[in-house]
């Protein structure tokens, strides 16, 4: 069983915002709860996909992923950050 801290301190997402998504958060979030409750090979659902950083999180965690968004601005941002690995 994990027992993790009821504190999670990750410093806000400064990077470059070109489709000024308003509700960033960075890699080491979903990062964390990944690792915390899926396996590798597992199904990680973002149904609010936004600009991908839970499916990144995911891939590098080699976890399957499925992400959904309905704001096309967001989501084309996507393939730009999985080239760019960040």
């Amino acid at each position: 069983m994990v027992r993790p801290s009821t504190l999670l301190h990750f410093e806000p997402e400064f990077g470059p915002n070109p489709v000024r998504h308003p509700a960033r958060f960075p890699l080491a979030l979903p990062t964390f709860f990944i690792r915390l409750l899926t396996m590798p090979g597992q199904m990680v659902l973002d149904p609010f996909g936004g600009t991908g950083t839970t499916a990144l999180a995911a891939e590098k965690l080699d976890r399957r992923w499925l992400v959904a968004e309905s704001d096309p601005k967001y989501a084309a941002v996507v393939p730009s950050r999985f080239s760019a690995g960040k």
